[in-house]
């Protein structure tokens, strides 16, 4: 990786806007919590709110995480791809998101996901791609510690990935675009 993160360290990405409802101020506090001794926490993204990437500094420095959290600020195109390659596990604690494109992407580059049941993404991932949570510090902790120390988890919702990637194409959308028009107009019909 870029950023000179060692290879046999667990990678933990947040990718998102630097904003409060996004959860990266209890993603901090859940990585100290479920990696007090190892991992990395890299936290990509623009700064979305004046000051806010300040506070989540200032929070890694109060918690003592040194170099383990990086701040890498925007990626796109190229270097995101490279993140989300190199990303053992993918996590946003958001308040709440219409889908969770990023979520989307790091599915599709085979990388399990950790979601808030307030992503829209929810139902596509829980327990096929990824873990989904409340918006509770104690839920990420524990979903964190159980992605990284339960192997055969990680390893079948690694596997996951793949058909819910599947699920997220263009072709699969189009596909129930087309189901949900036909019943749509055979209950129209029905009517008449």
């Amino acid at each position: 990786m870029k950023w000179g993160i060692d290879s046999e360290e667990f990678l933990i990405l947040f990718l998102g806007r630097l904003i409060p409802r996004k959860g990266a101020g209890m993603l901090i506090e859940s990585f100290r919590e479920a990696c007090p001794v190892s991992g990395t926490l890299v936290i990509a993204g623009p700064e979305g709110e004046p000051g806010y990437s300040k506070v989540l500094r200032d929070q890694v420095r109060q918690l003592a995480l040194g170099t383990r959290v990086l701040f890498t600020g925007p990626l796109y195109d190229d270097e995101k791809k490279a993140a989300l390659a190199d990303a053992d596990l993918f996590v946003l604690p958001s308040k709440y998101e219409n889908f969770a494109n990023a979520a989307a992407e790091a599915i599709a580059c085979q990388v399990p996901v950790i979601v808030t049941d307030s992503c829209g993404i929810n139902s596509l991932v829980d327990q096929r791609a990824g873990i989904v949570v409340p918006v509770d510090r104690q839920a990420l902790t524990k979903a964190l510690a159980e992605l990284i120390g339960n192997r055969p988890l990680y390893e079948r919702l690694r596997s996951g990935c793949k058909d819910v990637a599947r699920s997220l194409s263009w072709s699969r959308l189009t596909e129930l675009m087309e189901q949900y028009y036909a019943e749509i107009l055979t209950e129209k019909d029905g009517v008449h």
